[in-house]
């Protein structure tokens, strides 16, 4: 770690620094959250109804939200999903959020829903429904955690237009002791909702 500041020299004429302040945690909480390992590394699919979910990443820093790899992903049918489980001992009282940047390749609006569970002992989840079109569209998935026992939280995007390319990029999941990036407005407003996880 670099320290980098002004101090004084104590009594005895020393000029010692003070101890650097202490290192704080990541603020993102998932792995590869912007596809930039040129994979669906860290990242799972989830079918529905014997279906199927492609994925793929595209290196096209012109196309991407931020970087320049973003990830891709269609179901064949409604429901199926993509998601990240990230070990987390949870305490009621907390607060998560999940974020993710959505647009569709074809321009054609396509609908979903971003959500966010708490796992182990009682499942608590959190989602947002969006329609995405040609835009980038942040939408956010919070998590109040009111049961104790979590030891997991699954990060996770479910399509339900079919044969659609979802495109992501950006992603953040932050919350708990954590601090909370700095970012725009969900376009997408919160709801409740409830969901089966895979």
């Amino acid at each position: 770690n670099t320290y980098v500041g002004w101090w004084l020299p104590d009594g005895a004429g020393s000029t010692t620094p003070p101890p650097p302040p202490p290192t704080l945690a990541s603020s993102n909480l998932l792995s590869n959250a912007s596809f930039g390992y040129g994979d669906f590394n860290s990242w799972q699919i989830d079918p529905l109804n014997s279906g199927t979910v492609n994925v793929a990443t595209y290196d096209d820093s012109t196309f991407a939200h931020d970087g320049a790899w973003y990830g891709e992903s269609n179901t064949s049918t409604p429901g199926g999903s993509v998601f990240q489980n990230v070990a987390v001992t949870t305490q009621p009282g907390q607060s998560y959020a999940f974020s993710i940047w959505i647009r569709s390749k074809s321009g054609a609006p396509v609908t979903g829903t971003v959500a966010l569970y708490g796992l182990g002992g009682t499942t608590e989840e959190g989602g947002t429904p969006f329609t995405a079109g040609s835009a980038w569209t942040l939408v956010t998935a919070p998590l109040d955690v009111t049961q104790s026992g979590h030891t997991q939280l699954r990060a996770q995007i479910y399509e339900n237009t079919i044969n659609a390319s979802y495109d992501f990029g950006g992603a953040t999941f932050a919350g708990g002791d954590q601090s909370t990036p700095n970012e725009a407005p969900a376009i997408a407003s919160a709801s409740a909702a409830t969901f089966t996880v895979g």
